[in-house]
Parts: structure tokens; sequence; C-alpha cells
């Protein structure tokens, strides 16, 4: 502020020097300049200008004084005040350098206080916004419970755990006699969605990959009626590349752009490399671009991908199999290592067979790329094995995502539409499983709700909670099985809808966010990072009114936890921080945010690590139990819907083979 006031007030001097001859008389410099001009290219502008002298005097006194005082108080259209002076001070550079050279140096502090004065309003400042409404995480406010009046005393299935693995599992067996127990409030666990002025919206999960034909979600969205009825990443998308970074990869880009010539052939190209100039020096925080335009400088990571597309035969599937194309051996090699060794690091790769090593070595911006396509599911380049990490690459960096409005939460909703029909299968939430006693024919299963406790018998039970929630209830499980739930970890991670009076990037799938880690930053484990996504793309919803849904995952272990050590407000002020930043990057003013709600997620994401499925330690752990099957995504090992859903499609089948078992025993017993 002091620079800026320094430089108005000296702007404002010149002005009312124009006015006095004796100090500075613009009638001589412009003529001077004409006659030192002439055979120029502006030569005749020169000669024009001093010709219009007198008017000159006028306007560059008005304008220079006009402006500097803009920068004096500092009210007004500044930053345009000072691009204008950028111009004006280059002109006269241009026209003044043959007839009074110290003009260059003069006018070159000028030019750097100007830049330096940009550079100081391009910094995002957030004003504290206590005037948002929302003042507690969403999902922490209980809404009003499912209750029944009372209970069957026996069932053929209790599943335990409402989310999406447990509703798949029930409709999978929807012909049976069912009850379902959910812990929260609402079914869908973390496949939810609310509305908002009619906008359905996610609250957790947002998007998914385009399901593979015949497998478990393609089958339950064909059922569903909801196929083909998402919006996917063919639509275009964005990219936020942080400045700082893309300038210092500069080197990357350039040679990943020679690779490619006809990237150089598009305009687009040339703007997006103009721009970037422009924000570097003038420090604005992102370069906006759309995400085929960074096609050349990840070719070389696409094409080492490609070779393991599904479509090709060797395709790193969860869990994993034989008919997936990967040997037992391959796959043994690739989760024994971290996918930061395994493309970053070629010195530690002599024992991967040459067929599998990656063919060229990759840069920082690719490594960026990756960080983020990782972070989505929470999880580390550093931690997880190159063998999960080339699923997660395949599928969400170099596959197609989709979404259906609300999110991961419109399918959730569509099967706990079709069960709640359905007068066999009753539906109970706020429920707390309090033991489960397991018998030669059945099991009890003992709970209570508000003040009143239950206990029921069922034939088979499937639990399809996460398996770190069963502690004591289920009692006899085999030592083994309990070592391997308890070494499955679970991460939390939190999700920000931000309201806005107007709709925002409506013509986009999304938006991703590189930028390096600020160290500096003391919330920086939880920072959106991640997508940016508009909702929702809905055919049917035409108001004016907008909601921008941010992924802010916490891929850290030792920065689990400190979800529930910070207040509301803290993540609040952060996701407000991160937002109006972005919208910065779009020419949006922060003024359209009306509202920023959160949900947080305390261990609620499956997170793998090197070794573990060498080690079988997801098998072991879901393996059945006498009449109790597990259903949830922690079965497969990874935090994404797709393995939610075969989990629950796998256990629906294995309960209905065992309750046939069980009735043909029956049948056969005199």
């Amino acid at each position: 502020m002091k620079l800026q006031r320094l430089f108005g007030l000296l702007y404002m001097l010149a002005g009312v020097a124009k006015a006095f001859p004796s100090i500075e008389d613009v009638n001589e410099v412009l003529y001077k300049a004409s006659i030192a001009n002439q055979n120029t290219v502006y030569g005749e502008l020169s000669i024009w200008l001093s010709e219009q002298s007198e008017w000159m005097t006028v306007f560059v006194a008005i304008v220079l004084f006009i402006s500097g005082l803009v920068l004096f108080v500092n009210k007004g259209p500044i930053k345009s005040v000072i691009y204008a002076q950028l111009v004006m001070l280059v002109g006269f550079m241009v026209l003044l350098h043959n007839s009074h050279p110290q003009v260059i140096l003069l006018d070159s502090i000028f030019i750097i206080a100007a830049i330096l004065m940009l550079r100081e309003h391009n910094k995002v400042r957030c004003v504290d916004p206590s005037n948002l409404s929302s003042k507690d995480y969403e999902n922490r406010i209980q809404s009003e419970m499912i209750e029944l009046d009372q209970f069957n005393d026996e069932y053929d299935v209790v599943v335990v755990g409402g989310g999406v693995s447990g509703l798949t599992a029930a409709f999978e067996l929807q012909d049976k006699n069912i009850l379902c127990l959910e812990k929260s409030s609402v079914f869908g666990g973390n496949a939810r969605y609310c509305e908002q002025d009619g906008l359905k919206h996610p609250t957790a999960g947002v998007c998914f990959q385009c399901p593979v034909p015949g497998s478990g979600i393609d089958v339950l969205l064909e059922k569903l009626g909801l196929k083909n009825k998402w919006k996917d990443t063919t639509k275009d998308t964005i990219v936020f590349f942080d400045t700082r970074l893309l300038m210092s990869c500069i080197g990357e880009v350039s040679i990943a752009m020679l690779r490619h010539p006809s990237a150089l052939v598009k305009p687009a190209t040339w703007k997006l490399a103009l721009i970037l100039i422009f924000n570097w020096v003038t420090g604005k925080r992102f370069v906006v671009a759309p995400r085929p335009l960074g096609d050349p400088i990840f070719a070389d990571l696409y094409d080492f991908l490609d070779q393991f597309a599904p479509e090709n035969g060797k395709f790193p599937s969860m869990p994993w199999g034989e008919e997936c194309g990967w040997s037992r051996t391959e796959m043994e090699c690739l989760d024994e290592i971290s996918l930061y060794s395994y493309l970053f690091e070629p010195e530690k790769l002599g024992h991967i067979p040459a067929h599998l090593k990656p063919r060229k070595s990759f840069g920082k911006l690719v490594e960026s790329a990756v960080d983020m396509t990782l972070r989505i599911e929470c999880l580390a380049v550093r931690d997880v094995s190159a063998y999960v990490g080339l699923h997660f690459l395949l599928g969400y960096l170099r596959g197609v995502l989709v979404t259906l409005p609300g999110g991961t939460g419109g399918i959730s909703h569509a099967i706990f539409a079709n069960l709640e029909k359905k007068s066999n299968i009753d539906f109970a939430t706020r429920i707390n499983v309090n033991s489960i006693a397991i018998n030669d024919d059945y099991s009890c299963v003992e709970f209570t709700q508000g003040s009143n406790n239950y206990i029921v018998r069922a034939k088979s039970i499937i639990w399809a909670a996460p398996k770190h929630a069963i502690g004591d209830i289920i009692n006899e499980l085999p030592e083994k099985q309990l070592t391997a739930i308890s070494e499955i970890a679970h991460y939390d991670y939190c999700l920000a809808n931000v309201y806005l009076d107007r709709s925002v990037m409506s013509q986009f799938f999304g938006g991703y966010v590189i930028e390096p880690y600020n160290k500096g930053n003391q919330l920086e484990w939880c920072k959106v990072g991640v997508t940016l996504v508009p909702h929702w793309m809905d055919d049917n919803y035409d108001e004016d009114f907008g909601i921008l849904s941010m992924l802010k995952p916490i891929p850290l272990k030792e920065d689990q936890g400190k979800l529930s050590e910070v207040t509301f407000e803290n993540i609040q002020s952060q996701a407000y921080q991160e937002i109006v930043e972005l919208l910065s990057a779009l020419k949006i003013d922060r003024k359209h945010v009306q509202d920023i709600k959160l949900w947080s997620w305390e261990k609620g994401i499956i997170v793998s690590s090197k070794g573990q499925i060498k080690n079988d330690l997801f098998r072991v752990a879901s393996k059945q139990h006498r009449n109790i099957f597990f259903a949830n995504h922690d079965s497969i090992g990874l935090g994404n819907i797709e393995s939610a859903i075969g989990a629950g499609v796998s256990a629906g089948n294995h309960v209905r083979t065992y309750l046939k078992d069980i009735e043909d025993i029956i049948s056969i017993t005199p």
C-alpha cells in the first residue's frame, strides 16, 4: 500500500507538472520525438502527436492525475488503472527513447512498480466468511430416524450397514425377508445427496468410472434404469494449473510441445503461453486451460498406461484374479513397491520384468497430475502400491469418469427407493448393534434404537459396515481374520459444497486443480486440489443457481485425526479461500458465494498400502465365518463405489447360495 500511494502521488505530481512548461514542456518533447522518429514505423504517429501537442498536454495531464488519485486513495478500478498505466508507459518508451533516452530508465522504474502493485492486488485476500449461514458439519446434524413399531422375530437376512454395499446386497436378495440396520439418520453411507432449490448434489461420492460392460455396477445401473443416464468427461473439462508450478516446469512443457508439433499450430497453445507469462509476471495464482491442451505433456504417461487398458487384456483389476491378464508373480512385483518408485525412481526397478517397466522418464508436472489423481481416493503416491496405483490412474486419469444428478448418491437413492416398496424388507436408522451371537442354525442380533432394545434372529447376516467397527460385536472371528481387519486403514475426508446465486461452469464436466504442496499453510492437509464439479448438468434443471462440490481428502497417514481437532470454522474458511481463488481464475466475483456446507467423514474411506494385495489382506479380512458374510468397499481394498457395489453383489450371491443350501438340507431331512 505504501508503494502504491507513493507512485500514486508521483503520477499526480507528473500530471500537475504538465501544466507548467518550465517544469516539463510537452510541446517541445513531442516535437523532438517527431524529428528523432523519422523513418521509423511510428514516425507518422509521432508527427501527428506533435501537431496535437496542446490537446495531448491536457489529455496526458488529466490521465496522469486521475490515475494517480485512484492509486493514492485506493478506490475504484485499481487494477484496470494499473494496466492502463503500463500501456501508457510502454507507449512513452517507444515514442521517446530516440529523443530522450533517459525515459527508458525512468519508465522502467514505474513499470516495475506497476508490476509489483499488480502482484499485490492479484493476491486473493478473503474476508471473514462469518456471514455464511452454515455453522456445523451437515452429517453431524441428526434428522428424523426411520422407526418401526416392531420388528419381526426372524429374518432370512439382517444387513448391518446401510451404505451402498449393504443396499446392493439387499437389492440382490430382495425376494428374501430382510432387515436393514443403519447407524446414521439416512441410508446411503458415503453415497448420498441432498437437494437445494430443487438441485440434487452429493454429500460425499461425486464421480465414478464409466462402467465396464458386464461388471457389477454396470448390471446394477441397468436394473435401476440409470445406465447411460450419466454425464461424462468427454464433455469439456478444465485444469487449474498453479502458475509458479507451470513456470518451474517450462522446460518439461517445451520439450513435450516440440515432440508433438501439431500442438504448436494451435492458436490456443500460444494463447495459453501468453496467459502463463502474463500471470507469472502479475502474480495471478492459477492458469486455466482446457484439459486436452495438456495432453502433449502427459503423452508418454498415457502411452505407457494404454498397454494396461481393459480392452488390451492386461488390466490391473481389483480384486486381483488371473482372468485380468496379470500373473500372480507380476501382481506381487508391483504390489511390493510404491507407485512413486515405479514411475519416478527407475533405479529401484531392477527386479521388475522389462515388459512392465515404464518406457520413458516422467517429469514434475506428470508427478503432480499423478498425485492429484490419487488424492481423489485419499491415496498418497509414495505409499500406495504400483499395482493399485496403476488401477486408479487407468480409471481416473486415463479413463472416462461419469456422474449422475446427485453424484453417486443418485445410485444409492435409486436402490433404496426400489427396496422401500417391498413389504418383505424392513429398514431402521440410528441403530446401535450391541452383539451378534452365532448359533448353528441362526444368529441373534441385539441392537438398540433410541431407548428401545431389540433382539432378532437371522438365518444369515451381512456385515456391510466398515470392518473396524466390529470390535466385540462378533467375538468369535478367527484370530487371523481379526488381525487382518486391524491392519486395514480407513482415512478421513471432507466434502465442501459451495452454493452460488448463479450457475457456474455449467458448460464443463468439472475442473481439476494441479498445485504444489504449500508447507506454509497450516490446513494444507485438507485442501481441495482434487476436483471441482459443476452441478449438476441436470437436463431437467433450468434455474440460475449453482453448486460446486470440492473434494477435500486427507491422503497422508500423519494427518489422520486432524479433521476432528480443528474447528468447523477453520475448514469452512479454508474452503472459502480456495473457492475464491478458483472463481477468481474464472473471473467470477466472490460475491456470488452464498454459503459453504461441509460434510466430514472420519475413517470414511479405505486406503490400500504396499503389500496388502500380495498378502491377501482383504480376502482374509472378508472371509465368510459360518453364517456371517462381509460386504463393504474395504472387502476389496478400494474406496470407490465400484468396489462397494461389487462387494455387495458378491455377498448377495454367496448368501443366496447359503440360504438355498439350508433349504435343501431341510427339504431332505426326514
